[in-house]
């Protein structure tokens, strides 16, 4: 039998959590921050000055009660210096640990610390942050104390060990009024920081969302101006070879019949390419925001008339399957342009050559197979090219996949995709 240490398992779950804290901390704004490491250690030193008074104070001549004493006065300072920092992320449970003073107070009848109604109100501010609402809690309890104090049920001990206790309306009165007078005015502090912090981050936000802005603004600019670039380029020369094949004929006028209707294909293909050029090169060079022009996109149809234009233009080309199967209009698209690609690499780098296309619509799935001989000795050697990755990226955003690569004396280009899109 063997054992398996906890350490193990727990450790991801342990740095999941320190990761969880370092992001919760680094959400607060810094201003509360400062402010909760602050008030933490002014409350942590003024109950750590603050004297015994009462029960529990030391008698250095008995060590044990010296010791628990100290003891328990150190367990308070640890407890409400941590109150205020606890307020950032739990209010409640902050105003718990600043009250933990009353116990000791109820229990061995000691005077209240003034440091436990500091220590309430940085408990105050800082949950102003997480819930202004639950940041009213620590505000009563304190009220609470001090309402004590000021109608002579309690005694309350300063820094210096001097003893507190009112007597008669008019100070029990002016000490409450006091207290709850500063503690709205922290309150509304508390709230303004929090407004003024949120204030910032939104600010923050918006500046970083205007940088975005800006920067989409330059890429759908420079979008344009390569759209522009590969009209003057790529367009210019695609309409030459269109002018070039059609005046052919009239400059040329001892070239025979089927020689004219060759060059007047090589012409229609050539507009037709320009044409769909145009439109793709249209899309990417709209940058003021208009609709893009609606044109017919090609679909699973398509490929037949693929392929017959592949056959008239010498190509020994043969469709197998069914091309009208329906599917989406995605998948269409992506079936058209992947056997658009397979057909141009095939008269690329196996001239001459047979090629096999199969479309079969199988159940929810769509697969497409096309295949050519594989020349090993071609003088223009396949390669996982622009082509391919294009073809891999359509069908895999479609949730399909694709293969391509040698089979047997093969070269084969296979995609499985999905009838509906993914």
């Amino acid at each position: 039998m063997t054992t398996t240490p906890l350490s193990a398992p727990d450790a991801p779950r342990t740095e999941n959590r320190l990761a969880e804290m370092v992001a919760a901390c680094a959400a607060v704004p810094l201003r509360f921050l400062l402010t909760a490491a602050l008030t933490a250690l002014a409350a942590g030193a003024c109950m750590l000055v603050t004297p015994w008074s009462g029960a529990l104070r030391p008698d250095p001549s008995n060590p044990a009660a010296f010791g628990f004493a100290a003891l328990v006065k150190d367990a308070l300072v640890l407890l409400l210096a941590a109150a205020p920092v606890v307020a950032l992320f739990r209010p409640v449970l902050a105003t718990v640990l600043a009250l933990t003073p009353s116990v000791v107070v109820a229990f061995y009848g000691v005077a209240l610390p003034f440091a436990e109604v500091l220590a309430l109100a940085a408990v105050m501010v800082c949950a102003c942050w997480r819930r202004p609402g639950r940041a009213l809690l620590p505000a009563v309890a304190a009220l609470w104390l001090a309402g004590g104090v000021a109608w002579g049920m309690a005694t309350m001990v300063v820094m210096d060990g001097s003893l507190i206790r009112m007597e008669g309306f008019a100070a029990e009165a002016t000490t409450f009024a006091s207290y709850a007078a500063a503690f709205l005015v922290l309150y509304i502090v508390g709230v303004a920081m929090r407004g003024s912090a949120l204030r910032t981050r939104r600010l923050s936000t918006l500046t970083a969302r205007a940088g975005q802005v800006e920067d989409q603004s330059a890429v759908v600019a420079e979008r344009a101006r390569l759209a522009r670039d590969l009209h003057d380029v790529v367009a210019h020369h695609v309409s030459l070879i269109a002018v070039r094949a059609e005046t052919a004929p009239y400059t040329h006028p001892a070239l025979g019949e089927e020689a004219r209707h060759l060059l007047a294909e090589i012409a229609g293909e050539a507009r037709s390419a320009l044409d769909e050029l145009r439109g793709v090169l249209g899309v990417l060079r709209r940058d003021d925001g208009a609709a893009a022009e609606r044109a017919p996109q090609p679909d699973l149809a398509g490929v037949a008339g693929l392929v017959e234009r592949a056959r008239v233009a010498g190509a020994d080309v043969t469709l197998e399957g069914d091309v009208h199967a329906p599917v989406a209009a995605p998948v269409g698209y992506a079936t058209y342009r992947l056997v658009q690609e397979a057909l141009t690499n095939a008269r690329r780098h196996a001239p001459g050559q047979p090629v096999r296309v199969v479309v079969l619509g199988e159940g929810e799935r769509l697969r497409v197979r096309v295949s050519t001989p594989y020349l090993a000795a071609s003088t223009a050697p396949r390669s996982s090219g622009g082509g391919l990755v294009g073809m891999r990226e359509r069908v895999e955003a479609l949730g399909g996949t694709l293969q391509a690569g040698v089979q047997g004396d093969l070269f084969v280009v296979e995609a499985d995709l999905p009838r509906g899109a993914a």
